[in-house]
């Protein structure tokens, strides 16, 4: 079992999340606690009507269900879940006393992902939950992210910011999107070659990811251009923070053959 606390440096800096969705929270922290000693990040719901919040919230890489909770099944939190674009592939695995072989086959038109029979053994919860979530998590990267910098691509970067704006909408809050792009790029290309161009790429998304939040979300929009997307945040916060990120990076030796440069962006 210690094999399963972590699967590389990466789960070190930014463990699994698995969210616990049961009506009995005593029964969500025992699981939470068990997850928690191999290194997983959770977090646990007991009311079923707070996990589309708590969902983009929290960013889980599995959700652990109970399939009978009052006033919502798990089955119809199930069918919501998957009705939501972005959350289309979490894995979703179902926990219950229910031992009809029937029930569990149905669960399964539902997009659900497994079903754990309580009360779990330690070592099967353990097992099934950081498998599938490695998995996911794996197959969201090569979906969503940028092969260079890791940041969200273009496309998934368009849907998030659909989202936040209906979020922001329904939840009567401020958002900010910003455009980035470094500047005079191209004579980075020109001076120093295309691998130094794709360092200072790779540089100012590390950058981005260290100084931002984990709710804000970051993408590469397209060669050398970014976005930012600040739930939250009205467009005056948002026009501080980056004066002190141009700022900032602006002060950071970027590293040339043979020379060393400045390089900043415009937001």
């Amino acid at each position: 079992m210690d094999s399963l606390c972590f699967g590389d440096l990466g789960e070190k800096r930014d463990p699994l999340r698995v969210l616990i969705v049961d009506d009995m929270a005593s029964i969500g922290g025992l699981y939470a606690s068990v997850l928690e000693a191999h290194g997983v990040r959770t977090q646990s719901v007991a009311q079923p009507e707070r996990v589309p919040e708590v969902l983009a919230q929290f960013r889980p890489d599995l959700i652990l269900m109970d399939m009978y909770m009052p006033g919502c099944n798990g089955m119809e939190l199930a069918s919501v879940i998957r009705q939501q674009h972005l959350l289309d592939g979490i894995p979703i695995v179902f926990l219950s006393v229910e031992k009809s072989p029937q029930i569990q086959l149905d669960t399964l038109t539902l997009g659900v992902d497994g079903f754990l029979t309580k009360p779990v053994a330690p070592d099967e919860l353990v097992l099934t939950a950081v498998g599938r979530a490695r998995r996911y998590r794996k197959l969201r990267a090569y979906i969503i992210n940028d092969s260079l910098t890791g940041l969200l691509n273009h496309s998934y970067l368009h849907a998030q910011l659909e989202y936040e704006i209906l979020r922001a909408r329904r939840d009567n809050k401020p958002l900010s999107l910003v455009m980035i792009d470094l500047d005079k790029f191209k004579n980075i290309n020109d001076n120093y070659g295309h691998q130094i161009g794709d360092e200072v790429l790779v540089n100012l998304a590390r950058f981005l990811r260290e100084r931002l939040r984990r709710t804000d979300l970051i993408g590469r929009y397209g060669g050398e251009e970014f976005a930012i997307i600040l739930p939250g945040t009205p467009v005056e916060q948002s026009g501080e923070i980056m004066r002190h990120l141009l700022h900032d990076f602006g002060q950071l030796c970027q590293r040339g053959p043979g020379a060393t440069f400045y390089q900043t962006f415009s937001a």
